[in-house]
């Protein structure tokens, strides 16, 4: 499951995904900058990134840390 919202030029992206098992959050990062590689060249200034196995998802409570330009459920 993902979700996104745009604020201006500031991009907060929550991602739930079994891809990302096994790997560290830089690891992570890079494969949701490999996915955005074209938006990100243009005019966002700022990426948030929350990224989640399931089983953290669940630990989590089914939440996130609020951003705080982007706070609309993310």
């Amino acid at each position: 499951e993902i979700s996104a919202c745009l604020v201006g030029s500031e991009m907060c992206i929550r991602d739930r995904s079994d891809l990302f098992e096994g790997k560290r959050p830089v690891a992570r990062h890079q494969m949701i900058y490999k996915v955005l590689a074209d938006e990100l060249a243009g005019e966002v200034h700022a990426l948030v990134l929350h990224l989640f196995t399931q089983a953290e998802w669940e630990q989590a409570g089914h939440k996130s840390h609020a951003s705080p330009d982007c706070q609309g459920g993310h």
